[in-house]
């Protein structure tokens, strides 16, 4: 579902753009009511205004008005991750809404952020006219293919099988999980999305996402060796275990590598990304809309 909405019109009016801060909720509000996500209320727009993880980046976005109300907005989702190796800064973009007769003054709210060069710029929910404006202005594709995986009882030896222990008890997975995951795991704890640890001996996976009638959603996996060496063989134990018939994750997540009784498929507009860095990377939405709203 896209979190970018704009509507052509010619300008009427000027406007100026300045950074939000949390106290902007009740003047941004009206905007983000058009988005027409009906699965999000105010609580969880007000989501996007709390500095969750304490950083001294934050700023819930870019905010476009005028002497008499605000009449665009840009969410910005802060967050410090380690890509490569190395500690950045990521601002995830999403939440764009401009009124109609200041359409065209939409780039306004993009242009200081493509300016700052200390930051990675990621977008995991733009629709087909946002998509447009961050191609044109040097942004890269994430990957954009997914794999469907469908139950179907493991194929390999069932004594084998339940030598993997999948938990789902907060708790539970606080005392097993340790470092950079401990940190991830209670940074988004609150959002009350899916999350499950598989243990196979002395390793484990930690799986984040999201569940959806008889369908998990991955957003995020600790351990890519690990899932796509086990993967086969705990798939039937974990989707029994979550009520689930399906499970959708990135292509990226498993090497690319076909599993049977899946499927590859491509919808959707890919995940998007821009930084000032010569490695490609690629874009966990970890810090994004899809865990502070309800997606």
């Amino acid at each position: 579902m896209s979190l970018n909405k704009t509507i052509p019109c010619q300008s009427k009016a000027s406007a100026r753009v300045r950074k939000a801060g949390e106290d902007d909720f009740d003047r941004v509000y009206p905007l983000l009511q058009q988005l027409g996500n009906g699965l999000s209320g105010r609580e969880d727009w007000q989501n996007l205004f709390k500095n969750h993880w304490q950083l001294s980046e934050f700023s819930p976005g870019m905010i476009l008005e005028t002497d008499e109300k605000v009449v665009g907005f840009l969410s910005t989702i802060y967050s410090h991750q380690i890509i490569n190796g190395q500690e950045h800064v990521l601002c995830n973009l999403s939440s764009w809404i401009v009124d109609k007769e200041y359409r065209s003054q939409s780039i306004l709210l993009l242009l200081p952020l493509i300016k700052n060069k200390d930051i990675i710029l990621t977008s995991f929910s733009s629709n087909e006219v946002s998509y447009a404006v961050y191609n044109k202005l040097g942004f890269k594709d994430g990957n954009a293919s997914q794999r469907i995986i469908y139950q179907f009882p493991s194929l390999v030896n069932f004594s084998k099988s339940q030598e993997y222990q999948i938990i789902t008890d907060p708790e539970m997975i606080q005392r097993r999980i340790i470092d950079t995951d401990c940190q991830i795991y209670n940074d988004h704890l609150v959002f009350q999305k899916q999350n499950c640890l598989i243990i196979y001996k002395d390793e484990y996976c930690l799986i984040m996402g999201q569940k959806n009638d008889q369908k998990l959603t991955v957003y995020t996996v600790s351990n890519r060796e690990f899932l796509q060496q086990h993967l086969k063989s705990f798939r039937h134990q974990l989707m029994k275990h979550l009520k689930v018939k399906q499970m959708v994750i990135n292509e990226n997540y498993l090497n690319n590598q076909a599993l049977f009784m899946s499927r590859k498929v491509c919808w959707g507009i890919p995940c998007q990304y821009k930084t000032n860095h010569s490695e490609v990377i690629d874009p966990v939405p970890l810090y994004s809309e899809l865990f502070l709203l309800k997606m």
